[in-house]
């Protein structure tokens, strides 16, 4: 097994995967490849950055004076 602390993933079944890269890197910063390059630490599921946010408020940022705006 090697510690990778970098990987492009394609896997979007992963609970880990969002917009082809690996989430879990980010907050751990590596994973786990076996010796045949299959990746260790992938669990099923979709990353909670996908799922239905529709909760929350949507912010922006306005570019003149880079405060942090509140959109309904």
């Amino acid at each position: 097994m090697h510690k990778i602390k970098g990987v492009f993933c394609l896997n979007s079944k992963c609970k880990h995967y969002f917009e082809d890269s690996c989430m879990l890197i980010q907050e751990t910063g590596t994973v786990n490849i076996s010796k045949t390059g299959k990746c260790e630490d992938f669990v099923a599921g979709e990353y909670i950055g996908y799922a239905d946010r529709s909760d929350l408020t949507s912010v922006a940022i306005d570019p003149e004076t880079l405060e942090v705006v509140f959109i309904d």
